[in-house]
């Protein structure tokens, strides 16, 4: 069986790539870092739409997390593949560059191209 991947999938464009996905016959892996109850929202907007659904929570920028996290899935379903990745996760700071903290610019940075390296 075939997955769709979708990183940050919990909300916002995240989940409206999940419900697309899943309304064209995707099987969907919901991955969120923090925010569960959003991302149970999706799974359970996912599954209205008669495909199966997962929540593989992990954090993009932690590489090790993500191949734990994917490794894991793969083990528990050796039948089935993911097919398709979507890196969706993001995060943004909404000061201007010369007001945003050197912490701030690190994570986003870090959840926009590490995480999308791992």
């Amino acid at each position: 069986m075939r997955y769709a991947l979708v990183t940050g999938g919990g909300r916002g464009i995240g989940r409206a790539v999940c419900l697309k996905l899943a309304s064209q016959g995707w099987n969907i892996l919901i991955n969120y870092a923090s925010n569960a109850a959003k991302a149970q929202e999706t799974l359970s907007a996912v599954l209205s739409c008669g495909v199966k659904g997962e929540l593989l929570p992990f954090d993009v920028t932690d590489a090790e997390a993500v191949d734990d996290a994917v490794r894991g899935w793969q083990e528990a379903h050796p039948e089935d593949v993911i097919a398709a990745l979507v890196n969706n996760a993001g995060v943004r700071d909404d000061n201007l560059l010369i007001w945003l903290e050197p912490a701030a610019w690190q994570k986003v940075l870090s959840t926009t191209l590490d995480g999308f390296y791992n």
